[in-house]
């Protein structure tokens, strides 16, 4: 947390405030905050009483408090290069229809050391040769979808009006998978801009939330319910169609492991109403839910599993 405060107050852009809020944090987190209340960069500090359960309605509460342009959610665990603020502002200046910019990150683990750049491990950035990347509503899906590649929300610069213009009492009910919800509502209506510089260090930790969320299914649930909310505006871009069938065969099956059936199904219903898919597709995926959830169970046999996987596959 102290390193993350530091590194906010060593920027070499300096007009900025900054809001601290922290969700009844157990680890002393508390306690250090306090040291700096009455700092001058420091504007607003809050602390509940109660964890709120989702990170990101502590986000929505910092968007709301922000006065500025530009909004950075910096996680307590992270820290950034000197000069983050002054490149991504520059940025989002020079061109008033990025909605957000974000940078390269360094991973860390729990003891600083270097674990790699996140580009390394994304065939997708590194296919660009360290040349940064603008991501259109043209585009978008491959790059957040299908490959996401905004895997720390301390990397990013926000537009406030951009994120303004997401449904934050949604954002709210999310638990794991809102940094994707915002990031893709971002990109229906703005450009995105990948800055190719590691100017972000991300921290890992071994129980991280996502995780956590992987471990107990909120995941996969988060991951329906974005897709509902964003098909009808999916289905006026014929071009993303397959980046879109490929982020819903990616959690199809496990989302059923963990018993979100009946979202699903509606999910699957809404496609055919809104012509995402035939009725032709619509009856197969079908049978394969009824049957899958008559067969498998914790997602064994494998071999069978994969069988269906198969028919996934055919049947979009």
């Amino acid at each position: 947390m102290e390193q993350r405060i530091i590194s906010i107050l060593n920027q070499t852009y300096q007009d900025f405030e900054i809001i601290i809020l922290d969700d009844a944090s157990s680890d002393g987190s508390q306690e250090l905050i306090k040291e700096y209340v009455n700092h001058p960069k420091v504007s607003h500090v809050e602390f509940n009483n109660n964890n709120s359960g989702s990170v990101f309605k502590q986000w929505v509460k910092g968007v709301q408090f922000a006065k500025g342009d530009f909004v950075w959610i910096a996680e307590s665990d992270d820290f950034a290069e000197n000069s983050f603020l002054e490149t991504t502002v520059n940025v989002l200046n020079t061109n008033t229809k990025l909605g957000l910019v974000f940078t390269d990150s360094n991973k860390i683990d729990e003891k600083g050391m270097s674990l790699g750049l996140v580009s390394k491990n994304k065939k997708i950035l590194a296919s660009t040769a360290n040349n940064d990347v603008v991501i259109s509503k043209s585009n978008f899906a491959k790059y957040l979808l299908t490959h996401l590649i905004i895997v720390n929300a301390s990397s990013v610069l926000f537009r406030k009006k951009a994120l303004e213009s997401i449904n934050f009492q949604l954002l709210k009910e999310f638990k794991n998978t809102g940094d994707i919800f915002t990031y893709v509502g971002i990109a229906l209506n703005f450009d995105l801009f990948y800055f190719s510089q590691p100017l972000n260090n991300m921290r890992l930790h071994e129980n991280n939330t996502t995780k956590k969320n992987k471990n107990n299914g909120k995941i996969y649930g988060d991951k329906i319910l974005l897709l509902d909310y964003y098909l009808n505006e999916f289905n006026k871009l014929p071009r993303i169609r397959q980046d879109v069938f490929s982020f819903l065969k990616s959690f199809f099956f496990l989302s059923l492991d963990f018993g979100y059936k009946k979202p699903l199904l509606r999910l699957i219903t809404k496609m055919l109403d809104v012509q995402f898919i035939n009725r032709k597709s619509y009856i197969r995926i079908k049978a394969i839910l009824f049957f899958y959830n008559i067969i498998i169970h914790n997602g064994k046999p494998y071999m069978v599993r994969d069988r269906f996987k198969s028919l996934l596959n055919n049947a979009i």
